[in-house]
């Protein structure tokens, strides 16, 4: 109505009335800044300054292009900050279940990890073991599992029989199936690696890592050069798997993963959470 430079001159009055009231609480709280020459991210030199430092990094090759995981909303198609993540918290039932990961060139030989999040299966390329653990290579009902030896009287309840005992550093680079073979994996994938974030106060202390879908797993995936799969669209939907086009937090989508890992004999056990 009034034109744009009157608009302008507000924004500047606002600028300059926020500087003042920002200076004199800074003055008041005694905090350590340059108050006479402070940064203000709005500045042009400040704006052309961060330009120069990303130009300046870019010719070092001090960038590259690569993956972050967070928080993220399929319905608002957008990331989130943990804290709002946390203000969202509720409590739910969810099915979990201790999967088989057969070790490679066996017969009955599996790797079993424990996960709460059956739908992250399809995106598995690694599993991930504590480094300070003691494993378990145990017999039970003509299978054999590995584990951890805190956690096998909870997981394997009774009638095992424990063949061998190794520290997690011997399982690391050991092989085994790709547990869901509904992606097309081409890189070096699906062996053991070595983690500190590993913990023995549930689960089976081996972790199903899906570098796609956990800051953890993201990160001991990079170590080892493990591919990144994410068949899971912005919308949240499968986007490979027989499930394709399904959300992939449906509770009926969670009991037709559990059953089609039951039918390949691929679940030691499963409970509600």
């Amino acid at each position: 109505k009034y034109g744009i430079e009157p608009f302008n001159k507000k924004c500047r009055e606002s600028v300059f009335e926020y500087e003042g009231m920002w200076r004199r609480m800074t003055t008041r709280m005694g905090y350590l800044i340059d108050l006479d020459d402070p940064y203000i991210t709005l500045d042009n030199d400040y704006i052309e300054t961060e330009w120069w430092i990303l130009d300046k990094m870019f010719k070092d090759n001090m960038i590259y292009e690569g993956h972050k995981v967070l928080p993220y909303c399929p319905r608002c198609g957008t990331g989130l900050a943990s804290h709002e993540v946390a203000q969202g918290y509720k409590i739910v039932k969810t099915n979990t279940l201790v999967a088989k990961f057969k070790k490679k060139g066996t017969q009955n030989e599996y790797f079993l990890a424990w996960t709460t999040t059956p739908w992250t299966l399809a995106s598995n390329v690694g599993l991930t073991v504590s480094p300070t653990e003691t494993y378990v290579k145990a017999e039970q009902n003509g299978e054999i599992y590995y584990l951890s030896k805190t956690l096998a009287p909870s997981v394997l309840k009774e009638n095992y029989t424990i063949l061998e005992e190794m520290p997690g550093t011997a399982l690391e680079y050991q092989e085994y199936e790709q547990l869901m073979p509904f992606v097309n994996v081409k890189e070096k994938a699906f062996f053991i690696m070595l983690g500190d974030f590993v913990t023995t106060q549930d689960g089976t202390g081996i972790v199903h890592t899906a570098p796609a879908f956990g800051e953890d797993d993201y990160n001991v995936s990079r170590k080892y050069n493990m591919p990144v799969i994410k068949p899971v669209d912005d919308e949240g939907k499968y986007t490979a798997t027989p499930w394709e086009g399904r959300f992939v937090m449906d509770d009926d989508l969670q009991v037709d993963i559990i059953k089609y890992l039951a039918s390949e004999n691929k679940i030691y056990s499963k409970e509600k959470l």
